[in-house]
């Protein structure tokens, strides 16, 4: 039998060395692919927990055309997961499913009012309003030309626990009374904000005899001097009601 002859130092050193990393390779891939198998079960976990799809509500108010919007939150240990938007479902119930505009505000006093506002024709819109810290009395006011319900008003709470959204329909009046403090609002707009269109009704108005929670509120020079319902043209939204 032949035998080749001995390796020299130099070339011993080398092939240990390839054997190592052979080796740490190997030890890496079975590692990576074991952890890959864990996130997968986890994330089958999570949707086996929180579901595919969340359920989302929507709900009529008394006044044609606003509509409460009612996730369904799925909650655990860890957290809860809901869904806020859904364009199909907005879309089969005739909703707005096209935003201009996203803002975020927040109102530092309890019992702070901001309203009534809108804005004029052709810049009325609709608005898509939730609370996303502490909770407010929102307050809506038909004020649509040749609307049925005109001069009528309706209100609910939105709050950062019930997580519930406002659809505010194009031709209203809006204002909302906060119940705590530090309260943060989030709005979307199908429509771009215009200063030029904008307008008030006074909140205190006697012709409506909205409800607020509080008798002394915080309030903007604005909203305290605004006119009365009376004083203030319908808005024509250009359609029928």
């Amino acid at each position: 039998m032949a035998y080749g002859l001995p390796l020299a130092p130099k070339q011993c050193h080398e092939r240990m060395i390839f054997a190592i990393l052979v080796i740490i390779v190997e030890v890496n891939s079975v590692l990576l692919f074991s952890y890959l198998r864990t996130l997968r079960k986890a994330d089958t976990h999570t949707r086996a927990n929180f579901g595919d799809f969340p359920e989302l509500h929507i709900e009529k108010t008394k006044l044609e055309g606003s509509y409460l919007v009612i996730p369904a939150p799925v909650a655990d240990s860890r957290g809860y997961f809901m869904r806020t938007f859904d364009n199909e479902i907005f879309r089969e119930h005739g909703l707005q499913t096209l935003w201009a505009q996203e803002s975020q505000s927040l109102t530092v006093t309890n019992h702070t009012v901001l309203g009534v506002h809108f804005q004029r024709s052709p810049n009325a819109e609709i608005k898509l309003l939730r609370v996303l810290r502490a909770a407010i009395l929102d307050v809506f006011v038909d004020t649509r030309l040749n609307s049925p319900t005109y001069g009528n008003w309706d209100s609910i709470k939105l709050s950062e626990a019930n997580s519930v959204a406002g659809y505010i329909p194009k031709g209203f009046g809006h204002g909302f009374c906060t119940l705590t403090e530090s309260t943060v609002a989030s709005y979307k707009m199908d429509s771009a904000y215009a200063s030029e269109a904008n307008g008030y009704v006074r909140r205190n108005n006697p012709a409506l005899d909205i409800k607020w929670p509080t008798m002394n509120p915080t309030h903007s020079d604005n909203d305290k001097n605004a006119p009365l319902l009376r004083d203030v043209d319908p808005i024509d939204i250009g359609r029928g009601i």
